[in-house]
């Protein structure tokens, strides 16, 4: 699901609900502990549902902010 380049661990963590970075955290041990949460809630069933809701915001976030913006000299 995420690659394991530290830009697509960060970029997954706030996903998941994680903080990007936690203290004095190395890029290994950052793959690590995203790598520790994806087991964790894939036995608990969680992640495919997590992970698709946050899909979901974001292609609603994009929509927004593609759409056009009308003011009155448009109109």
């Amino acid at each position: 699901i995420c690659r394991t380049n530290d830009s697509a661990v960060r970029a997954c963590l706030p996903r998941l609900d994680e903080p990007i970075t936690l203290f004095r955290e190395n890029e290994i041990e950052r793959w690590d502990r995203l790598r520790m949460i994806m087991v964790k809630l894939d036995t608990e069933g969680q992640l495919e549902r997590l992970l698709k809701a946050r899909e979901d915001e974001d292609a609603a976030v994009s929509t927004l902010l593609v759409l056009p913006i009308f003011s009155k000299m448009n109109i």
